[in-house]
């Protein structure tokens, strides 16, 4: 192979050498901002449903504390209770 050769060879070479490492990098971005973005929903999914355990045990807390004057009904019970919750943190 002549010296010319040799550099038309190099030079495409070269040139899909920075074609892979630039694809290479665009996939890295988007794979780091998938992963964030996916973190971020499963934290948040995560913190939601602790919030919404602890509502719950406080609920039921609350339950404990007032049963002689929570209604005997199911629905009721639930209704005051979340009245009482209302009232005391404006959270409904």
């Amino acid at each position: 192979m002549s010296e010319p050769d040799a550099q038309a060879v190099q030079g495409r070479v070269d040139v899909i050498s920075y074609s892979v490492q630039a694809e290479i990098s665009h996939f890295n971005q988007h794979r780091v901002n998938d992963f964030k973005v996916m973190m971020q929903n499963y934290l948040q999914g995560q913190i939601s449903f602790y919030q919404n355990v602890s509502l719950f045990a406080f609920s039921f807390a609350l339950l404990a504390v007032f049963q002689d004057c929570v209604p005997s009904h199911p629905i009721d019970a639930i209704s005051w209770l979340l009245g009482r919750i209302d009232e005391t943190f404006g959270v409904f």
